[in-house]
């Protein structure tokens, strides 16, 4: 299941989206601005850009270890920078402490 709350501050927009099962998403989207997602727990992340080149890359808390055998474990950071009109969605492989969390931040009014 997947819930979500945004709030601001100092004029940045924060979208918290906490997930309880494994394989809970975010659908393929896309934004007209730049931003940041943070990851807690372990998400696959995938991007195509506006030229329609696609990439899959692994997101991880900081000190994660999984316990999850089926998946490589190769996540290439804990964040990730999203180039506006880049379409992307995120896959919950493995829950930490029960819960898995995209943070994304964004500037205030885009």
């Amino acid at each position: 299941m997947r819930t979500n709350d945004m709030w601001q501050e100092a004029g940045i927009q924060f979208r918290s989206n906490l997930f309880t099962e494994v394989g809970d998403d975010i659908a393929l989207h896309r934004h007209s601005f730049d931003h940041v997602a943070i990851v807690h727990g372990w998400v696959l992340a995938r991007e195509i850009a506006p030229d329609g080149s696609e990439k899959q890359y692994q997101l991880a808390s900081r000190g994660f270890t999984p316990t999850r055998m089926d998946i490589e474990f190769k996540p290439v950071s804990y964040k990730v920078s999203i180039p506006a009109f880049h379409q992307h969605s995120f896959e919950v492989l493995e829950l930490h402490s029960g819960v898995a969390e995209v943070l994304c931040i964004f500037p205030v009014n885009t």
